[in-house]
């Protein structure tokens, strides 16, 4: 039987993400809903500006050309097991974001074309127009980045119920003020191993994000290039442009052939978040 938070405490509450105990679930932090969380005991402004200012000062230092600031920004975060999301691998595997990785994630970004604004606000972008950068790396970065704000959120539940604070873990989390990494030893809740919990409010966990590199090419690219051929008279179907323009990219053609597009036209990625608002 799968035994969960709520299992294991004896409590009943809807208004956090309530994780198994055993393993990471496939859950992904969803940062596009920080700034309008509502839940009690979580500062979601606070996490929302945190967020914002994080991406913004990376690409500032990226932009000025200044990669060893950058690099003391990108060298903290790490996958965080307390909050049991991620992949849902039996045990957790480790896939956290790295410096190196995380290098080449912000120079793409700033090579992509992309209104900054928009991956400050919007960070499930980033791995649309990024190489090597998935919803699973995205989401534990910026879980490292309000880390402190869930522990707030996580003391807050557990005085709601009594529940006791018995495992010590010192974290990392973004400073906003001095934009560095500062850390922290804090106290949590622990499940019957002594492993230590951090819990999310509900809204902001997710099976998936709204954007995908084979949404924007499909949605938007594919259908771009169909109204180019028809004013030249010719007329193809989107999966004959798809073998013939996109399945020659080979390995990771989808996000290959998005980023290519891109280049070739940065305003193909506002048409994308117009036509997801639409639908939203």
């Amino acid at each position: 039987m799968v035994e969960r938070f709520n299992d294991f405490f004896g409590v009943s509450d809807d208004s956090y993400y309530d994780p198994r105990l055993d393993h990471d679930e496939r859950r992904f932090l969803n940062t596009d809903l920080l700034g309008k969380c509502k839940q009690e005991g979580f500062g979601s402004q606070d996490a929302d500006l945190l967020v914002q200012g994080y991406i913004g000062a990376v690409v500032d230092c990226y932009s000025a050309g200044n990669k060893q600031a950058a690099h003391a920004l990108l060298g903290i975060p790490c996958e965080m097991n307390e909050t049991r999301i991620g992949y849902g691998e039996k045990p957790s595997s480790g896939r956290g974001p790295s410096e190196e990785i995380l290098d080449g994630v912000f120079e793409n970004l700033i090579k992509s074309g992309i209104n900054m604004d928009i991956a400050k606000h919007r960070p499930p972008v980033i791995p649309l127009v990024t190489k090597n950068f998935d919803r699973d790396r995205l989401s534990d970065l910026l879980t490292n980045v309000i880390s402190l704000q869930l522990v707030g959120f996580t003391h807050h539940i557990c005085r709601k119920h009594g529940i006791p604070l018995i495992a010590q873990e010192t974290i990392h989390y973004f400073d906003l003020k001095s934009t560095e990494w500062k850390a922290i030893t804090v106290d949590l809740p622990a499940d019957g191993k002594g492993r230590p919990i951090i819990l999310i409010p509900r809204p902001l966990v997710v099976n998936k994000y709204n954007f995908s590199a084979g949404q924007f090419v499909r949605q938007v690219v594919l259908t771009s290039r169909q109204h180019l051929l028809l004013e030249q008279g010719i007329k193809k179907s989107k999966s004959v442009l798809w073998d013939e323009e996109v399945r020659p990219f080979g390995k990771g053609m989808t996000k290959k052939y998005a980023l290519y597009q891109l280049h070739e036209d940065p305003k193909l990625f506002d048409e994308y978040l117009a036509s997801i608002k639409r639908l939203a």
